[in-house]
């Protein structure tokens, strides 16, 4: 093996290959959507129970009786404001914790992330 000169792939190959998707590309995403995040906290079942028990108030003319909704919309907020909060941070932690391998490209040995890897590459 120390005898043999191993190519790897040229820039001109790697290239091709990003063209034609064939990248080692993970689509698992642990952190959820911003969207995802406010619709999870302001759609839920307590919540349109109480919207409904707020338009009936509303209809009687009693709107002394609508207080409990200060605390619903403040009970979301701060759930919506707490989630977002870790997604900031997991999304962080997702970028110092990228995985790198060695490759042969060009002749020569380079550390690189995994995303960048190609099919056929030469990994160490």
């Amino acid at each position: 093996m120390d005898n043999i000169k191993l190519m790897g792939l040229t820039h001109q190959q790697v290239e091709q290959r990003v063209q034609q998707g064939l990248m080692n590309i993970s689509h698992d995403n642990i952190s959820k959507t911003k969207k995802q995040i406010i619709l999870e906290h302001t759609l839920t079942y307590f919540n349109c129970l109480n919207l409904f028990l707020a338009a009936i108030i509303i209809s009687t003319g009693r709107w002394t009786n609508l207080t409990f909704m200060v605390v619903i919309f403040i009970n979301a907020f701060i759930g919506i404001y707490q989630e977002l909060k870790v997604k900031k941070i997991i999304d962080q932690l997702t970028v110092v914790t990228v995985k790198k391998v060695k490759v042969i490209r060009d002749q020569q040995e380079m550390i690189i992330p995994t995303e960048e890897l190609v099919k056929d590459d030469i990994v160490f």
